[in-house]
């Protein structure tokens, strides 16, 4: 071997052993299993927002007696049982997980050494909260927002948002293949009715129309995307148990 071929195979060793440590390093810096956990946890945890009786108000609008009215912070929300309770729960939802991400990947960086920066992703969570409660009400009053308010279950995109930059920043396949199939679900939670698909299955056994699971209605629409959050955040922390 001329010493032009041995200086090439040692330039070529050493750029693969580079290029291997720089893959360890970048998985060794994912942590996402644990904001997906978190998001998941708590939008599955808002589903008895959905199942609570409505009655009509004097207005004309539905909601529940007793519960606050915090007009137009509300008003993204028109669609739920009780539009008060659900807003204070998905502001606080979606603020107090975006807290618990950016503190988790500041305690992971100081314990792994390394980690991914995750402040463009916090960002994207507190502007997508903030044109939730801001801006889509005065878009409500010149277009029509209906078909994305229409459930109450709004929220669920703007944890998309956030997601979707996370994904960018950790330059996980994995964890983009979850946020997909998230998006999915939450689109389809937002604007669509996921129980009728349960309704048709169910009148396909033979269940009559007055035993159908009508109090489930509406949280069905959280509970399919919190559930995809939460198989994806147990695949994650699988993954990367077995990793190390």
């Amino acid at each position: 071997m001329s010493e032009v071929e041995s200086n090439s195979a040692a330039a070529a060793a050493v750029l693969s052993d580079v290029e291997h440590l720089r893959d360890e390093a970048r998985t060794a810096r994912h942590a996402y299993w644990f904001p997906l956990m978190v998001f998941g946890i708590l939008v599955t945890a808002s589903a008895p927002l959905y199942v609570s009786p409505t009655i009509i108000t004097e207005s004309g609008s539905y909601g529940i007696e007793g519960q606050p009215n915090l007009g137009w912070l509300q008003q993204s929300f028109v669609g739920a049982p009780s539009p008060g309770l659900t807003a204070l729960y998905w502001l606080g939802a979606i603020l107090g997980g975006t807290a618990i991400t950016g503190l988790w990947y500041a305690w992971y960086r100081k314990v792994a050494g390394l980690a991914t920066r995750v402040q463009a992703s916090l960002w994207a969570w507190l502007g997508a909260t903030i044109f939730l409660v801001v801006a889509l009400p005065v878009l409500g009053r010149l277009f029509t927002t209906w078909p994305i308010t229409v459930h109450g279950t709004v929220g669920l995109l703007v944890v998309a948002v956030g997601f979707w930059v996370l994904a960018y920043l950790e330059r996980s396949g994995a964890l983009t293949v979850t946020v997909i199939v998230y998006t999915a679900a939450a689109i389809f939670g937002a604007a669509g009715n996921p129980m009728n698909w349960v309704y048709r299955l169910l009148g396909a056994f033979g269940t009559a129309n007055e035993d159908m699971p009508f109090w489930l209605d509406s949280a069905a629409n959280v509970l399919l995307p919190g559930l995809v959050l939460l198989v994806g955040g147990i695949v994650a922390i699988t993954s990367d148990l077995r990793n190390r």
